[in-house]
């Protein structure tokens, strides 16, 4: 099973020091834009509201944990959610 956090991104902070290039290929995890989410397989997640920042981190179920971790604390994220998928 997979987990989709909804990651809602602070205005002007750089997101792209959450999750280091080595964790990324070490556990699967995925960063992805709106726009994105339908390549790899998921739709029906509503668009964001115009003039917000909005990531979806796409991660194996075992891994959620510890992104939830570190997505909380992160002064980058304003706030997430978290999507059980299929």
């Amino acid at each position: 099973m997979m987990v989709v956090f909804e990651m809602h991104v602070v205005p002007g902070e750089d997101v792209s020091t959450i999750f280091s290039d080595e964790v990324k290929r070490e556990t699967g995890l995925q960063v992805l834009r709106h726009d994105e989410l339908a390549r790899a397989g998921l739709s029906g997640m509503p668009a964001p509201k115009p003039g917000t920042s909005v990531l979806y981190v796409l991660v194996k179920e075992r891994e959620a944990r510890w992104v939830h971790q570190k997505l909380e604390a992160s002064n980058a994220v304003a706030g997430f959610q978290m999507h059980p998928v299929g």
